[in-house]
């Protein structure tokens, strides 16, 4: 789990891979403005029930993203975006879902995010080869903006 530190002032640094009730609210008193998951259990859903905290939760399945839905969450992330079928699969879930959005992540790199950023229904692409671990540590905050920016949507 990544927790919020000392960063660029125009950074919203949130938390992401949390697990738990306990996770959150470490990344809450870390100074997290969002949180985001690998999965979505009940328990980790219930916990931002009542609480000023957005949460980006993952699903694979259709099922999954249902299920999501019925929570109301219109935004979701697809993990693993490309083991789980790739920019077909996206295509085929953008389609037939047109009011939801998706964060893809997961086997997603440079040379093959803009693929998945064309598609209209995702926002965004994640993965840690977006966030060398160093790179926080050392304050190198150019090198990161640099990488994010090789991502655009054309």
């Amino acid at each position: 789990m990544y927790i919020p530190g000392q960063g660029d002032p125009g950074l919203v640094e949130g938390a992401g891979r949390v697990l738990t009730p306990d996770d959150v609210r470490v990344a809450r008193d870390a100074g997290a403005r969002f949180c985001s998951a690998l999965g979505s259990t009940g328990r980790l859903l219930r916990c931002f029930v009542g609480i000023a905290m957005p949460f980006l939760p993952a699903a694979v399945t259709v099922s999954e993203i249902m299920r999501l839905m019925e929570r109301g969450y219109r935004t979701q992330k697809i993990y693993p975006a490309g083991a789980a079928g790739g920019l077909e699969t996206l295509s085929a879930l953008s389609g037939s879902r047109p009011h939801l959005r998706f964060c893809a992540a997961g086997t997603i790199n440079s040379d093959n995010a803009n693929n998945f950023i064309a598609l209209p229904k995702v926002i965004n692409v994640s993965g840690n080869w977006l966030l060398p671990p160093a790179a926080p540590a050392r304050g190198d905050w150019t090198s990161i903006t640099g990488t994010a920016r090789k991502i655009t949507r054309r």
